[in-house]
C-alpha cells in the first residue's frame, strides 16, 4: 500500500477560522469548501476554512512521497495540529519504514535554544529536522565530537541535518522548531541493531519545567527502555537521582557540559533503563529546586521504535493561532 505524510487539525471551539497555505497540493474536501466542492489546494496558495468544535480535518498529499513539512496552520482560536507520516523510510529508501507522528506545538512556543542526545547503541546517529518562524535566521549547531554547523532559515523553510552518534547544542537567532528522528534499522552497519524510526519534537530550553518530575513509561512490544536526560543546573554540585539511583556527579565524563544564554546545560550520555519493557514509570529529581529537568523517553527493538518528552512548561500563547508542520 502507498504510505503518506498526513496533518490532522483538531478544532477547540466552533466557529474556528483556520488558514492553510501547504507546501505540496493537497485536496480540500466539498464540505469545507464555499464552492461545495471538492478541490485541489497547490503549494502555495492559501484556503480559509471554518471547523466547528472538535471537528477535524485530514490533509495528505496528492502525490505519495510528497513532504507537507513547512504547511502553515493560522487559526482564529486555539487548535490542535498532528503530523507525521503513516510509515516514514528514515533516511528516505532505508528499510524498514514505520509510522511517526507528533503533537506540533504553535509558532508561539518555539524557542532559541535547545539539546539533543543521540539514541542508545545507534551506530548510525539521528536527523535533525528544523523549521523558521522568521526570514533570515542563523542558526549554529555545536556537537561534543567538535563538529559544527551554521545554517539559515527563511519563515516556514526547512532543513535537515544528520548528526553522527552525539549530543548537540543549537542555538538560533528566531525561534525554530527542532524535531530529533531515529533512522531505521538497517541504517546501522550492524543488521543486529535493534531500532526503527521514531520522531520527537525536542523542546526548547525555556520550557523545561522543574527540578522533578515522574510519569509513566508506554512500553511497546516488550522493546528496551532508555533515557535521555537535559539538566539545567544552577551550578555543577546539583546531585541528580533517576529512579532512585543516584547518577554520577556533573562534573563526571557521563555529562556533557554546554553553556547557554540562561547558564549551564548538562546532557547525560544515553542510558538504559530496562531491556524488556519491565520499567513502569520514571522519576527523575535533583536536590537543587532552581535546577530544570528535561527527559526523553524512547523504546528500541527490532523494527521498533518510539520516543517521547516529558516535564514540559508549555505556555499558552495569544492571538493568532499559528504554526508550520514539521514530519
Amino acid at each position: 500500500s502507498t504510505s503518506f505524510s498526513s496533518l490532522l487539525i483538531v478544532s477547540g471551539n466552533n466557529n474556528t477560522n483556520i488558514t492553510i497555505t501547504p507546501t505540496v497540493t493537497v485536496t480540500i474536501p466539498s464540505s469545507l469548501t464555499s464552492s461545495g466542492n471538492q478541490i485541489s489546494l497547490n503549494a502555495g496558495q492559501s484556503i480559509t476554512i471554518q471547523l466547528q468544535y472538535l471537528e477535524t480535518l485530514l490533509l495528505k498529499p496528492v502525490t505519495a512521497r510528497a513532504d507537507l513539512t513547512g504547511t502553515k496552520v493560522e487559526s482564529s482560536n486555539p487548535i490542535s495540529v498532528y503530523s507525521g507520516h503513516t510509515c516514514g523510510f528514515i533516511p528516505v529508501g532505508q528499510f524498514a519504514c514505520d509510522f511517526v507522528g507528533e503533537q506540533i506545538p504553535p509558532v508561539a512556543s518555539w524557542g532559541n535554544e535547545s539539546l539533543v542526545q543521540s539514541f542508545y547503541k545507534r551506530e548510525s546517529g539521528y536527523i535533525l529536522k528544523l523549521i523558521g518562524s522568521q526570514n533570515n535566521t542563523g542558526i549554529g549547531i555545536t556537537c561534543d565530537n567538535g563538529n559544527s554547523y551554521s545554517l539559515s532559515l527563511q519563515e516556514g523553510g526547512v532543513l535537515s541535518q544528520t548528526i553522527s552518534q552525539t549530543s548537540c547544542y543549537i542555538n538560533s537567532t528566531s525561534p525554530i522548531l527542532v524535531a530529533q528522528f531515529s533512522l531505521a534499522q538497517f541504517a546501522d552497519s550492524s543488521f543486529t541493531t535493534h531500532g526503527d524510526p521514531a520522531m520527537t519534537i525536542i523542546p526548547p530550553i525555556h520550557q523545561y519545567a522543574s527540578n522533578v518530575t515522574s510519569f509513566p513509561i508506554i512500553s511497546l512490544l516488550g522493546a528496551s527502555t532508555s533515557v535521555n536526560l537535559v539538566i539545567l543546573a544552577a551550578d555543577d554540585s546539583s546531585q541528580i537521582q533517576l529512579n532512585g539511583t543516584l547518577l554520577p556527579p556533573l562534573t563526571s565524563s557521563s555529562w556533557k557540559h554546554y553553556n547557554s544564554s540562561v547558564g549551564g546545560c548538562y546532557v547525560f550520555n544515553s542510558y538504559s533503563l530496562s531491556d524488556g519493557g519491565d520499567i513502569s514509570v520514571i522519576s527523575i529529581w535533583s536536590n537543587n529546586s532552581n535546577d530544570k529537568i528535561l527527559a526523553m523517553v524512547y523504546g528500541l527493538q527490532q523494527f521498533i521504535g518510539y520516543s517521547y518528552t516529558g516535564n514540559l512548561d508549555l505556555k499558552p500563547s495569544g492571538g493568532m493561532y499559528a504554526t508550520h508542520v514539521g514530519l
